[in-house]
């Protein structure tokens, strides 16, 4: 990080501002990268690697995963609600954030036009003809769900988190190379992430929830050590 603190709300919220200023200057590359992978085809096994970590950044591979850690690691069970609200609170987050922009994805724009031509206005979920898969581009919701995810493990497991980070890059990605959505919007799905992430950790009524939920006595598991 570049400023040190311990407060992990402070750290995410950073975060969410830089991944936010990295998302406004990747602009600038969303066309030469876009109509690159639109010609180009990557190689056969680096396509697999991609497509396999879409997992990591769909709801139902997120599902199985924190399903998985719920029958290995008993001890940290009432831990996974935080990690559950980690990711899927940044995947809504991030498709709320797709009712108020519209932006065309790669697969579907003629890079013969501007790259600020693929934002087609506010609120395209008003528009019953226009409001289809194909403008839904911003911003990332798979990015964002896979961010979610890698903080809320990185939190319960903190000496995985550099694997994790591995992890939410493949499956963000994945998402550029398949022409779902340009660099930019990656970046921004990662922000939101980030920024939603922070509410589950600051100060709060959320966190003080969480922080109850997980030190509740019960018959099949015990205080959570994540994070310490």
């Amino acid at each position: 990080m570049i400023f040190k603190t311990t407060d992990p709300a402070q750290r995410l919220r950073l975060g969410s501002l830089i991944f936010a200023m990295a998302g406004v200057a990747a602009i600038f590359i969303d066309a030469p990268v876009s109509e690159y992978l639109h010609h180009q085809k990557l190689p056969g096994e680096i396509r697999k690697l991609f497509d396999f970590s879409e997992v990591f950044a769909h709801g139902v591979g997120v599902a199985l995963i924190i399903f998985t850690i719920g029958v290995l690691d008993r001890k940290r069970r009432r831990a996974i609600a935080r990690v559950l609200a980690c990711a899927y609170g940044a995947g809504i987050a991030a498709n709320i954030a797709k009712l108020v922009v519209g932006r065309t994805r790669p697969r579907a724009f003629d890079f013969d036009s501007n790259i600020l031509d693929t934002f087609t206005g506010w609120l395209p979920v008003l528009s019953e003809t226009t409001w289809t898969s194909d403008i839904q581009s911003f911003p990332s919701g798979h990015t964002a769900t896979a961010t979610g995810l890698a903080i809320g493990l990185a939190w319960l497991y903190p000496h995985g988190k550099h694997w994790f980070m591995v992890l939410a890059l493949l499956a963000t990605l994945q998402r550029i190379a398949s022409q779902a959505h340009h660099p930019s919007d990656t970046f921004f799905g990662a922000a939101i992430a980030s920024l939603t992430c922070s509410c589950f950790f600051a100060t709060g009524p959320l966190s003080r929830w969480f922080n109850h939920w997980e030190q509740s006595p019960s018959k099949t598991d015990s205080t959570p050590e994540a994070g310490r």
